[in-house]
């Protein structure tokens, strides 16, 4: 009966161990790449407070330098989620291959402003200038071309070069250098 009980322990122990060590291993967390023009905090608060993990995930940030490697690189299959302006993704669907499926607007209405260097005090004082863009290929690069346009300048007539810099950091830096 020793014996029988015993055996019965071992079994009970050998169990109870299992149990332990399974439950005692970490989660396995499925990797998200998450590409963004600039971390927000909502998404710094989440990883730093646990809430990805809490929820499987392991969200790799990257900031993208531009709108063009960001939706490149989502139509490539290097990132499941992009977090972009919507115009990018009018820009790009179908664009080599990509299919790209908006989820949802942050904002209900997108402000638009023309940032300029100080000695620029009219519209007219853009013309021969370079001005910068994201892209140059979309629906805000169109959008600055038709407010240029309703001001005087036409590009196709050559009144100013529109350049392809990157996002809103490279832009800046390129303005101040002049």
């Amino acid at each position: 009966m020793k014996r029988v009980s015993y055996l019965v322990l071992i079994f009970f122990l050998g169990i109870f161990a299992t149990v332990e060590r399974t439950m005692a291993q970490p989660m396995e967390l499925k990797k998200i790449n998450l590409n963004v023009f600039r971390i927000d905090a909502a998404t710094v608060a989440a990883r730093v407070n646990g809430d990805f993990a809490a929820e499987g995930l392991d969200v790799d940030v990257t900031p993208t330098p531009n709108s063009t490697e960001q939706m490149r690189g989502v139509s490539q299959g290097k990132f499941e989620i992009v977090s972009t302006a919507f115009d990018n993704v009018l820009a790009w669907s179908g664009r080599e291959g990509a299919e790209i499926i908006a989820v949802a607007q942050i904002s209900d209405k997108t402000v638009l402003p023309v940032f300029v260097r100080p000695e620029i005090k009219t519209w007219s004082d853009l013309k021969g200038k370079k001005l910068a863009a994201d892209a140059v290929d979309t629906a805000f690069a169109l959008v600055l071309r038709r407010v240029l346009l309703a001001n005087g300048l036409d590009m196709t007539k050559g009144d100013y070069e529109l350049v392809a810099l990157g996002a809103t950091g490279a832009r800046l830096e390129s303005m101040l250098k002049g």
